[in-house]
């Protein structure tokens, strides 16, 4: 059973006297193929072995890159407000954490694009799609997304962003169970102060 967020365990491990938790489930489930984990090994070498934290944005198609049903597209002034405000907040997070390597997966391949260059920020090599709205694409487009949650759920902390208009996505939040590992709500129009926190553990 696909339980997403665990939302229903406690009462589970209530009523049977079971100690199920999200990640163990899923890697009882789950594990990549040879070809998927092949790519996800390359795709953490630009972090060699080090531990790192993982940031999430999910812009639908604000940014342009890609047909999302009726969502908005930005232009002009306001989609170069948004591009600021992300990278501000992405700043302020690679502040808190001097001298770790910061993740980057974004559904924006214009804003992973734009990070290009920006020390210690590491993102993953890609054409971005939204599944939902696309087909007939390579192989190798599709698994983009699992090689992210995978490498979002091997960092030490996940910062989901939010505010301007991002999705509030649940693949961070999926992530983060995967691996038991704490996932932090960021406001980019912020000031960086948290919005909300979600504590996970295997």
């Amino acid at each position: 059973m696909y339980n997403i967020g665990g939302g229903n365990l406690s009462a589970i491990n209530a009523r049977y006297g079971t100690d199920y938790s999200f990640c163990s489930l899923f890697h009882e489930l789950f594990r990549p193929t040879d070809r998927l984990a092949e790519r996800i090994e390359q795709a953490r070498q630009p972090l060699k072995g080090r531990a790192y934290v993982a940031v999430c944005y999910r812009f639908m198609s604000l940014l342009g890159d890609f047909y999302e049903g009726d969502r908005p597209v930005l232009h002009g002034q306001a989609r170069t407000r948004l591009m600021e405000q992300a990278a501000a907040a992405l700043q302020r997070i690679r502040e808190r954490h001097p001298g770790m390597p910061v993740l980057v997966t974004s559904d924006s391949g214009t804003f992973l694009e734009s990070l290009a260059g920006v020390p210690d920020v590491v993102t993953i090599p890609g054409k971005v799609v939204h599944m939902d709205y696309t087909a007939g694409e390579q192989i190798e487009t599709y698994m983009k997304s699992f090689t992210d949650l995978y490498l979002l759920s091997g960092g030490v902390k996940i910062y989901r962003m939010c505010g301007g208009g991002l999705y509030t996505s649940g693949f961070p939040n999926t992530a983060a169970l995967m691996s038991g590992i704490p996932m932090e709500d960021i406001d980019i129009t912020g000031d960086g102060t948290p919005s909300a926190t979600s504590n996970t553990c295997c």
